[in-house]
């Protein structure tokens, strides 16, 4: 089975690296597994303080409701003006292939990662 936070990894870079001007936004990455996993991970990424979190599915609504509390308590004033969260999404959004091609090869080479 391929390591999923090691693909997790590969699609936060490959986002950070279509970010443009836009380089220096922060990201939050949230892994989730179901109670049948056991995650067995270093403590400090299952902590709200963490920006790359690995947490149970059942955590998952507390966790965002924790994490943009204290981010509202770090910031508390938006960043980005409006026209600056669109220009972030329309370049995410023309970087996401969505040709069933693509999208089969990108699979297949995932498969690939261990």
């Amino acid at each position: 089975m391929y390591n999923p936070l090691m693909q997790h990894r590969g699609h936060v870079e490959a986002i950070q690296a279509h970010l443009g001007d836009y380089k220096r936004v922060r990201l939050i990455s949230m892994v989730t597994f179901t109670n049948r996993c056991r995650i067995s991970v270093d403590p400090a990424v299952r902590y709200v303080q963490s920006d790359e979190l690995i947490i149970y599915d059942h955590e998952l609504v507390e966790t965002i409701l924790r994490k943009t509390e204290r981010l509202e308590s770090e910031v508390p004033e938006t960043v980005y003006k409006e026209q600056d969260i669109q220009a972030i999404f329309e370049m995410l959004s023309s970087a996401n292939s969505t040709d069933p091609q693509i999208r089969a090869e990108h699979m297949e080479k995932a498969k690939g990662i261990k």
